[in-house]
């Protein structure tokens, strides 16, 4: 809640999905995502679908779908991932059995808008080799930008790094 001394307050709700039972490897009969909604002081609500399997994927964003004040579907945006090396373990709150379950980098792929009809990518690459010359620790190496309101087209960024690995 905001409150403007001359203006209108201002009132956010949120709405958490609880997650359901836990997860171990292997099927589940629970649904994949979990959501989070937010209803903004105009009405207009964004839901957010999150990830909840025992798997790298855990954690990450799938989904995200803006609707107007009416009810009515606006926007979409849904993105893909790539599993990157192991950068870690840790020890579970209940792994007496010291299993150390992995840590990994996860990377943001492709990342798709819908609007009004339109489409909007964005495409991203990175080194993942470690031991690589142009190694960024995560960061992208090009991004593609295309758009269905322009076929054939698309915007490229290429970013160029130097991995130092000696002092």
């Amino acid at each position: 809640t905001v409150t403007v001394p001359s203006g209108p307050t201002q009132v956010w709700t949120w709405d958490y999905q609880q997650d359901n039972g836990s997860y171990a490897p292997g099927p589940s009969p629970f649904p994949d995502t979990k959501t989070r909604t937010v209803t903004h002081p105009d009405g207009h609500e964004v839901k957010t679908y999150i990830n909840r399997t025992f798997s790298w994927r855990e954690g990450s964003i799938e989904k995200i779908e803006t609707y107007s004040a009416g009810g009515s579907l606006v926007q979409t945006q849904e993105f893909t991932y790539a599993q990157g090396h192991r950068i870690g373990r840790m020890q579970t709150a209940n792994d007496f059995t010291f299993s150390l379950a992995t840590e990994r980098q996860v990377y943001q792929t492709e990342a798709e808008t819908t609007l009004d009809g339109s489409t909007y990518t964005i495409a991203t690459e990175y080194q993942t080799d470690v031991s690589a010359s142009d190694y960024a620790f995560g960061a992208p190496k090009r991004v593609t930008q295309t758009s269905s309101t322009a076929p054939g087209l698309s915007r490229v960024i290429d970013y160029e790094y130097t991995h130092y690995r000696t002092p």
